[in-house]
């Protein structure tokens, strides 16, 4: 009899180590339902606020005659003249390449001295727009632009030369005189 008081008493310990067991588990464990995410919806634009469609028609030519004038609103002016053809000598760079010689005139007519420091000339020629190399040769005279200062009611004048092959006539001739005025184009033929 004393075993089955001992099994039996037995099984009850356990039988509520299990029942208690089970209501702690029960009672530890939550569950929260969760909430649906609001609705994002993705902001629409007024029409009268959206971005004016891309404009593709043609923007104005800058570019002028090879001998005209470009005159900025501050009062510079920027002109090529003196168009010549010839050779850069064996220690010129590029070497013995055929050129067109030309005269910048830069008048510095605004209130401010120009740091011509920054200056630069760009060339391209024929019809397919190749570039031409600026021409450097102190034999011949081309030594490039100033980088020197320019005060104002001041001008200076610089002589550059720009690759020209002998069977090619169309030439295009960018002068920058600064980084704070737009680029001058001068485009025509040369003899």
């Amino acid at each position: 009899m004393r075993t089955t008081t001992i099994t039996t008493a037995a099984a009850g310990i356990l039988t509520g180590l299990l029942l208690t067991g089970c209501g702690t588990v029960g009672d530890a464990i939550t569950t929260k339902q969760r909430e649906p995410d609001p609705t994002v919806a993705a902001p629409t634009e007024d029409p009268a606020t959206e971005e004016p469609a891309y404009d593709d028609s043609p923007a104005e030519d800058p570019s002028v005659g090879l001998t005209a004038e470009v005159e900025y609103i501050d009062g510079t002016k920027i002109s090529l003249d003196k168009f010549a053809r010839g050779t850069s000598s064996e220690w010129a760079s590029p070497a013995s390449t055929p050129y067109v010689k030309f005269t910048i005139k830069i008048v510095n007519d605004s209130e401010a001295t120009m740091d011509l420091g920054s200056m630069y000339v760009a060339c391209q020629y024929g019809d397919a727009g190749k570039e031409g190399e600026q021409v450097f040769d102190t034999e011949r005279g081309l030594e490039g632009t100033p980088t020197t200062h320019l005060r104002p009611g001041r001008s200076i004048s610089t002589v550059n030369a720009c690759e020209l092959p002998k069977d090619e006539s169309y030439v295009q001739i960018e002068v920058s005189a600064g980084w704070d005025l737009e680029t001058a184009i001068f485009v025509g033929d040369v003899e």
